[in-house]
């Protein structure tokens, strides 16, 4: 740490001495912060907090103590923070929050909790900050979070509610009580006050995307943010957020029965009125902007259902159904490429009861009785009166049956001619079924009763024998129901259309896809139905398989961004150390003591040593997940490798972890064929874990034996163990077991291990108990070379 004199101008360098407690504690220093009674904090990588006396130039250590903290180490400082009653607040890496009272000298952690949806969202606390109405916002690993004191509860704000990236680096705070948010994704601005998100990125001048943990405010209100491509700096006022002027429009409304639908005109419609059995029905709704379509949002809600937005941003429709009669108005609104919402569009809906309900057919209902009732009474009374009447009629009528028998002479002479037309257009019809691509079935009241040429072909059953229920037999029974139910619904609705694909097995019991569009035919008396039937089976194997790809591609994209972001922040750390160290040794190499300049080489080689193994593990990663990597097979004397390995480790740990090495094996007199480089480092992974995971001293075994087919190599530790029901994600990429506590790693060692031996056709086993160490079995086909 450097203080530096204004009057003077010069700088007085403090740094940790070995055995001198009233040195600085630690070189690895993460954050600073001055309080209210000119006190410098300092907070430390590995070392936890100590305070700084600016007149007296002294340190004096501070031990943090929570009373249920179970030994909980808190060495590893993020963020410190005064609030307005003087309470401290400080953030670490690995164990949650700490709430430090000066006045009473008593420390409350919180942290995470699963049974508590209220509760810290992550251990990672990496900025604090308080605004002028005194509520508290922390910065963290996994969102925005904030603090009601009086219920001790964390409301939570990530992506999903319009965050830019869960990772919050910095926060500041203007003077309009909004807060600026520094994260891996840009500077996000968040009115407090109508819980809005204004998302900043490059394109708006940012330096870079990803920000650290350095923010800070000058006397003048100007803000200043430092990111990897260097430092930001504004006044918050003067940023001033583009108007969303950009039109927002429905492009369509239609209901599920398809009765009604507005392709082309809804933009003119202000109130739509549908049927009570139109009540499921979608919107379709569009930005007129296409300065960057794949950053837009749409929030959309339905007046009378939905309490809150309903937020999108790959979809641009919405769905509702099985609505009770009522009235309902939807609106729609639209986030462009600058983060500003657009005034909401919104349309009215009055869905209709239906007609028993209302209060009219109650009305016409005793309307009617009476006048049935009147009806039935004047019947009576013209029935005898018509009797009468009907005698003088018949001699009338017997007249007009003359006339009449003369005129039907004449009609059926038509009507041979009309037959005979009929039978040419019958003739053209049955031309033109028998040669149509789509298999065609009929039924009349449950019997087929007609098949064309095509559908042979794409079923190739014995339809001379066949009935309805024996055709819906061969469908698939999960789609069987819906034929059936389409099948009924067609005698209600003359005419009605209904399209729908389904799994139908054919004479050779091969099951195939086929799409059918079935009509109710007109009849008397007669239930008669054609079903039009066309084999889709390889565009839905084609759709599928497009399907798959596109998901498989999805989750590539989403595992090679979360592979960057660890590499890089995996280099970091041993990067800075190995610079920080160089730099000691370069400038204060007259000051240092043997023992202090061994130190610092032994991290250099160290680090080292760690991204050297990092790299190779992201270069297997890399090709492994590319299907590039190929085995480098050669003989390979084994135990003279596993002998080379142990030698190396030994130099490590005899300096740095006084671990124990037990080493037995069988010795081979014959080569065998391996990759070496690929078997190397899965022992050096192995055995990295277990000295990374067992404490200073304990012993480490290592066995190789033989069999007559295979090579086993086992790796045993006295470490912490691994959690039973998290043995099976051990080899996933990025997965860490719940109890490694703040030891660092990067998630890829086991996964390379597990990689490497299926890629020599081997099998990877363990077994590990909680507390008292795990072993890893790798057995690998014995090749052996003459």
């Amino acid at each position: 740490m450097s203080k530096f004199e204004t009057q003077t101008e010069k700088f007085t360098i403090f740094r940790h001495t070995q055995g001198n407690s009233k040195s600085l504690k630690s070189n690895f220093i993460q954050t600073l912060f001055l309080d209210k009674d000119m006190v410098l904090w300092i907070g430390t990588e590995d070392n936890g907090l100590s305070t700084f006396d600016i007149k007296t130039n002294k340190f004096n250590t501070f031990q943090i103590t929570v009373a249920d903290s179970n030994h909980i180490n808190n060495d590893n400082i993020s963020s410190i923070f005064e609030d307005k009653s003087g309470v401290m607040w400080v953030g670490t890496h690995t164990t949650g929050l700490l709430c430090y009272d000066k006045k009473t000298d008593k420390t409350i952690r919180y942290r995470p909790d699963a049974s508590n949806a209220n509760s810290l969202t992550s251990d990672n606390v990496l900025s604090i900050a308080e605004d002028k109405t005194g509520i508290l916002w922390i910065g963290t690993g996994n969102g925005l979070e904030e603090f009601d004191r009086n219920t001790e509860s964390f409301i939570h704000y990530m992506s999903r509610d319009g965050l830019a990236y869960e990772v919050i680096n910095s926060i500041l705070i203007d003077d309009k009580n909004n807060l600026w948010l520094a994260t891996n994704n840009g500077i996000t601005k968040f009115d407090v006050r109508e819980k809005y998100f204004r998302i900043y990125n490059i394109f708006d001048g940012l330096q870079a995307r990803e920000f650290y943990q350095s923010g800070c405010k000058n006397m003048k209100g100007e803000f200043f943010f430092c990111g990897v491509n260097g430092v930001n700096y504004f006044y918050p006022d003067s940023i001033a957020d583009k108007p969303n002027n950009s039109t927002l429009i429905l492009t369509s409304f239609k209901t599920a029965s398809n009765s009604v639908n507005y392709a082309e005109d809804i933009c003119e419609q202000k109130e739509i009125n549908i049927h009570h059995t139109d009540n499921s029905f979608s919107f379709s709704f569009s930005l007129l902007d296409f300065t960057n379509p794949s950053f837009y949002t749409y929030a959309f809600k339905l007046d009378g259902l939905d309490k809150e937005w309903n937020f999108t941003k790959n979809t641009r429709s919405a769905i509702y159904s099985n609505l009770e009669p009522g009235k309902y108005i939807f609106s729609v609104k639209a986030l462009n490429s600058d983060d500003v919402w657009s005034k909401p569009i919104s349309v009215s809906i009055n869905i209709s009861p239906p007609f028993w309900k209302s209060w009219w057919f109650y009305t016409l209902l005793i309307m009617g009785v009476m006048s049935v009732a009147v009806t039935n009474f004047k019947k009576i009374y013209y029935y005898k009166r018509y009797n009468k009447l009907l005698e003088l009629d018949i001699f009338d009528k017997t007249q007009d049956l003359e006339k009449t028998n003369m005129y039907l002479q004449n009609e059926i002479t038509e009507r041979k001619k009309i037959e005979e037309s009929l039978r040419y257009s019958e003739d053209q019809y049955k031309l033109i079924v028998e040669n149509a691509i789509e298999g065609i079935i009929i039924f009349k009241d449950g019997d087929m009763v007609y098949t064309n040429s095509q559908i042979n072909q794409i079923l190739d059953y014995d339809f001379e024998y066949m009935s309805l229920d024996s055709f819906l037999n061969n469908i698939h029974p999960e789609d069987r129901e819906i034929v059936e139910s389409n099948y009924f619904r067609s005698s209600d609705d003359k005419n009605i259309k209904n399209y729908y694909s389904v799994r139908i097995r054919r004479k050779d019991f091969s099951e195939i896809i086929v799409e059918i569009n079935s009509v109710k035919l007109p009849g008397k008396g007669k239930y008669e139905i054609i079903f039009f039937i066309k084999d889709i089976t390889n565009r839905k194997r084609a759709e599928d398989e497009i399907r798959k790809a596109l998901d498989k591609e999805k989750e590539l994209s989403e595992l090679r961004s979360r592979f960057i972001s660890m590499t890089s922040h995996e280099f970091r750390t041993p990067l800075t150390s190995i610079n920080t160290s160089v730099e000691i040794l370069e400038k204060y190499s007259e000051h240092l003591t043997q023992e202090q300049k061994q130190n610092n080489l032994l991290r250099i080689q160290d680090n080292i040593q760690k991204m050297k193994r990092l790299l190779n593990d992201v270069l297997i990663i890399g090709k492994s997940d590319a299907g590039m990597y190929k085995l480098k097979l050669e003989p390979v004397d084994i135990n003279q490798l596993c002998n080379q390995i142990i030698d190396e480790f030994h130099t490590f740990i005899m300096f740095k972890t006084k671990h124990k090495f037990k080493y037995e094996t069988d010795n081979l007199n014959n080569r065998v064929l391996l990759d070496k480089d690929l078997i190397k480092q899965v022992i050096e992974n192995l055995f990295t874990n277990a000295i990374k995971y067992s404490a200073t001293g304990s012993t480490v075994f290592f066995k190789m034996n033989f069999s007559s087919r295979f090579i086993i190599f086992r790796v045993k530790d006295e470490g912490v163990g691994i959690p039973e029901g998290e043995v099976n994600n051990l080899f996933e990429p990025f997965f860490r077991a719940s109890n490694t506590g703040n030891v660092s790693g990067s998630g890829l060692g086991l996964a390379i291990v597990k990689r490497a031996v299926e890629l020599h056709n081997g099998r990877i086993s363990v077994r590990s108990t909680v507390g008292k160490g795990t072993e890893f079995i790798i057995t690998i086909p014995l090749i052996k070379v003459v």
